[in-house]
C-alpha cells in the first residue's frame, strides 16, 4: 500500500531494524514521518523507539500530539482492525512513559481508564507492578507466588535470581540433561562477571523496552554457547534503573544495539586463578573460600569463610563441605556446589540403595553405591568423568580414573596461617606414607 498518508512497504522494512538497531531505525522514521506526518502507526512505532532509548520526555510530547491527532481521524477510526491494534500499542507505550517517569498516580488511573483495551496485552507480572507502585496492592505474601518475576517485585532476592539463572549452566555429563538452548561456556565464571556487570549498571547503554525493567548488552568472547554455536554477547535483564538483575543468558549477536565491552576481565581472571595452591584464599559466587587441597591438577577441596574481614575469620565446616572444579584452559573456579551430609541421612541413604540397586553395570550413577578398598561408598555426584562419594563415616572422597583421593577438610580456625601449616603438614604426612608403601612393597 503507498497511498498518501503511508508507504506499508518503507515502514514494515523500518519497523523491522528496531529490536537490533533502534537508534538506526529512529533515524529512518524521523525521515519517513517528514514525508507521512499523518500515518498514526508510524507514530506510534517512533514513540516506542523513543521509550526504548530512554527518551521520556520527548515520548509523552509526541503521545499527547497523537492521542489528540487520533481523537479528530474518524476515517481511521472507522477502519476496526487498525484502530484496535494502533490502541493496544498507544496504551502500552503510555504506561511505559508513565511508569519510567515515576508517575505512579497517574500510572495507576490510566490503567484503570484502559483496562479492556490492555487486558490481553498485560502479563500479570504487569499488573502487579502498576498496583504495587500505586499502593494498591502492599499485603502480597511472597511465598504464595509462582511467578519467579512477581516474587522479585515483592521482595528482591538475590539467591533466586541465582537459581533462576541455573537454567543456563553447561551440564557435560549425561546424567544432567541441559533443558536450555542459550548456556554458559564450561568454565566460565558467572558471578565474577556477575559482579563487573553491576559495577557497570544503571548505565545510559540500556534499552527499555518492557514496563518495569531495562536490557542491557555486554560483551565477552566465548561467554556461551547458543544452538551449538559459540557466541560473544551477554543479555542482561534488570529492574528499571537498579543492579537488581532479572536474568543474564548468552545470545547470537547485539546487532546494533549499544553494548558494553568487558573482555578486560577474563585476562584478570586468569592472573589471578591459574597458579591455585592450596592455602590460596579464592572469590566464587561473591563468596570467599580457601583452597583446602588440589585434586589431579582439576578438583579444589574448598572451605568457605564465614566473615569477609581479614581480621576475624573463621570457617564453615562439619555438615557442609564444598569443592570445585577448575577449568583446565584459562584457570578460573567454577561449579561450585555444596554438599550437606548430615550423619542419619547418609545412613539411611545407604540402607535404601542396598535394598534397590540391583543393576550392578550401572553403578556409576548418582545414588548408587561403590565398594572402593572393600569399602562401600554412596555416589552423590558426578563432575565431568569423577565421582564425588561419601562413607557411612561422612568423609568425601573423589574417584577419577579408578584413582582415589580423599578430601580432607580442615577443622574451624581463626587463624589463616595456622590452618596453612595444617595444609602442609598433613600433605607432607600423607607423601611420607605413600613413600614408605613403596618402599615396604619393593622389599
Amino acid at each position: 500500500m503507498n497511498d498518501r498518508f503511508c508507504d506499508m512497504k518503507e515502514y514494515e522494512m523500518i519497523k523491522s531494524l528496531i529490536s537490533t538497531d533502534p537508534l538506526g531505525a529512529i533515524s529512518r522514521l524521523e525521515e519517513y514521518l517528514t514525508k507521512y506526518p499523518r500515518h498514526h502507526t508510524a507514530i506510534n512505532c517512533y514513540i516506542t523507539v523513543l521509550i526504548m532509548l530512554s527518551k521520556f520526555e520527548e515520548a509523552e510530547k509526541v503521545s499527547n500530539d497523537l492521542e489528540q491527532m487520533y481523537n479528530k481521524d474518524e476515517m481511521f477510526k472507522k477502519n476496526i482492525g487498525s484502530s484496535k491494534y494502533f490502541e493496544i500499542i498507544f496504551a502500552y507505550n503510555k504506561l511505559k512513559i508513565l511508569s519510567f517517569l515515576g508517575k505512579y498516580e497517574e500510572l495507576y488511573e490510566f490503567y484503570k481508564d484502559n483496562y479492556i483495551i490492555l487486558k490481553d496485552k498485560l502479563l500479570r507480572s504487569d499488573k502487579v507492578f502498576i498496583e504495587l507502585k500505586s499502593g494498591i496492592k502492599s499485603n502480597l505474601n511472597r511465598d504464595e507466588e509462582d511467578s519467579y518475576l512477581v516474587k522479585q517485585m515483592i521482595r528482591y532476592d538475590k539467591s533466586d535470581f541465582k537459581r533462576h539463572i541455573q537454567e543456563h549452566f553447561f551440564c557435560d555429563y549425561d546424567e544432567v540433561r541441559q533443558t536450555s538452548n542459550s548456556v554458559f561456556s564450561p568454565g566460565f565464571p558467572v558471578y565474577k562477571v556477575i559482579t563487573e556487570i553491576k559495577k557497570n549498571i544503571p548505565s545510559d547503554k540500556k534499552i527499555c523496552n518492557a514496563l518495569n525493567s531495562n536490557v542491557y548488552i555486554f560483551k565477552l568472547d566465548n561467554c556461551g554457547v547458543v544452538d551449538g554455536n559459540n557466541v560473544d554477547y551477554l543479555r542482561v535483564v534488570c529492574f528499571h534503573n537498579t543492579k537488581n538483575l532479572i536474568t543474564v543468558y548468552p545470545i547470537k549477536d547485539s546487532g546494533k544495539l549499544p553494548y558494553t565491552d568487558i573482555n578486560y576481565i577474563m585476562e584478570e581472571n586468569e592472573s589471578e586463578n591459574k597458579d591455585c595452591m592450596a592455602g590460596d584464599l579464592v572469590e566464587i559466587n561473591e563468596e570467599r573460600y580457601l583452597v583446602r587441597k588440589v585434586i589431579d591438577g582439576k578438583y579444589l577441596s574448598l572451605v568457605k569463610l564465614v566473615s569477609k574481614e581479614q581480621k576475624d575469620i573463621s570457617f564453615e565446616h562439619e555438615n557442609e563441605h564444598f569443592y570445585a572444579l577448575k577449568n583446565d584452559i584459562t584457570g578460573n573456579i567454577s561449579n561450585v556446589q555444596l554438599i550437606k551430609s548430615y550423619g542419619k541421612e547418609i545412613i539411611d541413604a545407604f540402607e535404601k540403595v542396598k535394598k534397590n540397586q540391583k543393576n550392578k553395570n550401572n553403578r556409576y550413577n548418582v545414588g548408587n553405591i561403590i565398594v572402593i578398598k572393600k569399602q562401600e561408598k554412596l555416589v552423590i555426584d558426578i563432575v565431568d568423568s569423577s565421582l564425588i562419594l561419601v562413607d557411612t563415616d561422612y568423609n568425601l572422597s573423589c574417584v577419577t580414573k579408578y584413582n582415589t583421593y580423599d578430601i580432607v577438610y580442615s577443622m574451624a580456625k581463626k587463624d589463616v596461617n595456622l590452618i596453612k601449616n595444617k595444609i602442609k603438614y598433613n600433605d607432607e604426612k600423607r607423601n611420607n606414607v605413600l613413600l614408605n608403601n613403596k618402599k615396604n612393597k619393593r622389599k
